[in-house]
């Protein structure tokens, strides 16, 4: 039993990350009090409170998520402001789910369990090369892994079980029942068999509009634009921030004692006192490869035109061997490289890494954070446009305008900044807040309030509309003089010859709904299929564009359906769960708008 669970310990491992997260999610509304102070809530469901910590605690693991899945790489601003709002409403989902299913007595056996689980392994199962045979996954693997009784005496494999047994297998048990209700009929089925079936093949010519420089708008225009579009200016409460950041940055000696650490790691791997997957596991940053031992898998030479030092290490340090540490933009990394190969002409390296990001020590964040105290002084006493001129590392600059609740822009998620916007006088100093990228002190340069945008905040969108109708002004203008001299104006597909503004070709001979060189389901793609053979359209704007298409191979869909047919199955079962996913949102809106809500999330994640 102890070797088989040593066999498979990373997919154990797996299950318990899995299901400590799903425990989180189940203990929610189910172990609270419903005496908890409102703010140490961060909403009620249905009267049950969702702790503010264990909300935080799962909002910190859905951003750890979101950068294991972008490879280690930081979301944006506005990613990372919205992983709050949607934790909250996966939350409000699940619970008024379960209510749901225990309303309903919905619930699942332990057959029921099993065939979920083999039916829908996870990604990280499918990937493991414990269930794969040659580099496919097996299920009979999988399978025969399942049916080990010893698996089941890890308490990360019964929580894992248990959230399919309560959640999973219920809700796909309700959206069965919800879809019994909406199968698709012969008619829909036949209108998109003739859909998928229509086919057709056609030259095409068109100027994109982005090719055209558009003309400054004067004065007077603007003037007249806001004039004349009062009800589009129309706005909510919003804010512009001064600012001035004092990055958190590593020194040079910083960067040279990671360098060092990064040397005494190497030494101490290299003598072979300590493996690399074991010491990648303790002391890499790279949190999406450290528990598999700094395992990247197969790295494709030159598939990582962002990390070039990373790249032609890989193809020069001997097989076997650590390299020295690497720099790239990601930080230092130690590299071991354990097979290489070449495949389908291909050069391939079979890679582990241990990383070590580049940040400031202890050390230099108590020097930035008494730099930060200073400058915070400095703005209070001699106000804040001055600040930069004092402290020569510090960045001063504003935010433009935004409304409440929109993410700060130029300065991301501060804590504290947004609040700050909408709740403080105009000549109040910010108190000293903080990031991961730095320390911030603001002051708000203006406010506007509720109503309609005056035209000095407004001029920057007008100018935008201004000068995108000049864009299709122009490129409009442009085609249509082009068209009118061209020589050969049947030989749409050589237009392009004629002006170097000018795109043509010949498509592929494509579906309606397929994407086409003029565009998606589109008024030229329609023109594409409706034209005779030969004939050449006008101009017709599509999105960002206006073409010419000449149809010159149609293929008209068949008059009868074939009813049976492996395609025509395949269309009918879309179908049926496009709208058994159409039916389940509809009714969970329903059911969602009739529950009591009590949402705070704003009201602490503002920012």
């Amino acid at each position: 039993m102890i070797q088989t669970l040593r066999n498979n310990a990373a997919i154990i491992m797996w299950v318990v990350i899995v299901a400590f997260v799903a425990t989180i999610v189940f203990a929610w509304g189910m172990d609270l009090s419903s005496h908890n102070r409102v703010k140490d809530s961060i909403g009620k469901i249905n009267g049950k409170d969702i702790s503010l910590r264990t909300f935080e605690r799962e909002v910190s693991n859905a951003r750890e998520k979101d950068r294991d899945q972008n490879a280690g790489a930081e979301a944006t601003a506005y990613q990372s402001r919205m992983i709050p709002r949607q934790v909250w409403d996966a939350e409000v989902k699940r619970i008024l789910l379960r209510d749901v299913f225990t309303a309903m007595n919905i619930g699942a056996s332990g057959d029921e369990v099993f065939e979920f689980i083999r039916k829908n392994p996870p990604q990280e199962i499918v990937n493991a090369k414990q269930f794969q045979t040659d580099g496919a996954f097996d299920t009979s693997k999988f399978v025969s892994f399942l049916n080990k009784p010893e698996i089941y005496d890890n308490q990360g494999m019964l929580e894992f079980e248990r959230s399919i047994r309560d959640f999973s297998v219920p809700l796909q048990t309700l959206h069965l029942l919800l879809a019994v209700q909406d199968f698709p009929t012969k008619a829909e089925i036949a209108y998109d068999y003739k859909q998928q079936n229509e086919k057709a093949a056609f030259e095409f010519a068109k100027v994109n509009v982005n090719s055209f420089v558009p003309d400054k708008p004067a004065d007077a225009a603007v003037t007249a634009y806001y004039e004349a579009h009062q009800d589009s200016f129309a706005t909510d409460e919003q804010a512009d921030l001064y600012f001035v950041k004092i990055p958190k940055v590593a020194t040079p000696a910083d960067k040279d004692a990671i360098y060092k650490e990064m040397i005494g790691l190497r030494d101490k791997i290299k003598p072979g006192d300590s493996s690399f997957a074991e010491e990648a596991k303790l002391e890499s940053d790279d949190e999406s490869t450290a528990a598999q031992g700094g395992e990247l898998g197969w790295i494709t030479k030159g598939s990582l035109p962002m990390m070039p030092e990373f790249d032609s290490t890989l193809f020069s340090v001997p097989v076997g061997q650590v390299s020295m540490p690497v720099r790239t933009r990601l930080g230092y990394h130690l590299i071991l490289v354990e097979q290489r190969q070449v495949k389908d002409g291909k050069q391939m390296a079979m890679v582990r890494h241990i990383l070590r990001k580049i940040v400031p020590s202890a050390e230099t964040l108590d020097h930035l954070n008494a730099l930060a105290d200073s400058a915070h002084a400095l703005i209070v006493s001699d106000g804040i446009k001055n600040v930069a001129n004092k402290i020569s590392t510090a960045i001063a600059d504003s935010t433009g305008l935004f409304n409440r609740g929109d993410m700060v822009p130029k300065v991301g998620i501060v804590a504290g900044a947004a609040s700050y916007a909408f709740n403080r006088a105009e000549s109040e100093i910010s108190d000293l807040l903080e990031n991961e990228e730095g320390y911030f002190i603001f002051q708000i340069k203006r406010k506007v309030k509720k109503g309609i945008l005056p035209l000095d905040v407004a001029r920057d969108r007008i100018v935008t509309a201004l000068s995108d109708a000049s864009r299709l002004e122009k490129a409009k203008k442009h085609f249509e003089e082009f068209l009118a001299k061209v020589p050969d104006k049947n030989d749409v597909a050589h237009y392009s010859k004629y002006d170097t503004l000018v795109a043509s070709g010949v498509s592929d001979t494509v579906a309606r709904l397929q994407y086409t060189p003029v565009g998606y389901n589109n008024p030229a793609v329609a023109a594409a299929f409706a034209l005779p053979d030969g004939k050449v359209s006008g101009v017709i704007p599509a999105t960002g564009a206006f073409c010419v298409v000449k149809p010159v191979f149609h293929k008209k869909a068949p008059d009868t359906v074939p009813w049976g047919s492996p395609e025509v199955t395949a269309i009918q079962r879309r179908l049926i769960a496009a709208n058994a996913e159409k039916n389940f949102d509809n009714w969970l809106t329903t059911y969602k708008n009739s529950a009591k809500i009590v949402d705070n999330v704003n009201q602490f994640y503002l920012d």
